[in-house]
């Protein structure tokens, strides 16, 4: 029983995590697998949803696109991500 007990333990622990990234000068950038790039200065992501989140300025390049606009919500496992207000779009070479 205890080590199945401590096995969850961390588990649900793990399933609460929360964190913020944070730069005052230039940008974090976020590569993904699928070939796009998050550029950012502010970052918060939550493990229980698989989800990053910002209200601050963003932008998203790769396959051609330039993505800029203010505010993100990611959802890690389906690499899906809406940006929330301002959005303009560019293809690029």
């Amino acid at each position: 029983m205890g080590r199945n007990s401590s096995a969850t333990t961390a588990v649900e622990r793990r399933s609460r995590l929360k964190g913020v990234l944070s730069k005052r000068t230039g940008d974090i950038a976020v590569r993904l697998e699928n070939g796009y790039t998050i550029f950012t200065n502010h970052l918060a992501w939550t493990d229980a949803r698989r989800e990053v989140t910002t209200n601050d300025a963003v932008t998203i390049t790769g396959n051609g696109l330039e993505v800029k606009g203010r505010g993100l919500v990611g959802k890690l496992d389906v690499e899906e991500f809406q940006i929330l207000e301002d959005v303009h779009v560019e293809i690029v070479q």
